[in-house]
């Protein structure tokens, strides 16, 4: 899971929430309440998020071509 801000939201806002939502995933009850969940809380930069998505949308594209999968 992850938290997205519409395209070309202003760097000092993506730089503003990360930092937000940092400081309260670590807080001992939000942790708490998220590994209660069954959630492993961890937390990246907004770049690291982004090479995440990047590496996801390419490793998905391969298997949705191997497999020959067609939008319906």
């Amino acid at each position: 899971f992850g938290i997205l801000a519409p395209a070309r939201t202003q760097k000092s806002v993506i730089a503003r929430l990360n930092n937000d939502i940092v400081t309260a995933i670590g807080m001992p009850d939000v942790q708490a309440r998220l590994i209660g969940q069954g959630l492993d809380p961890v937390t990246t930069t907004a770049d690291e998020f982004a090479a995440i998505i990047q590496s996801d949308i390419a490793r998905w594209a391969k298997v949705v071509k191997e497999a020959g999968i067609r939008a319906e």
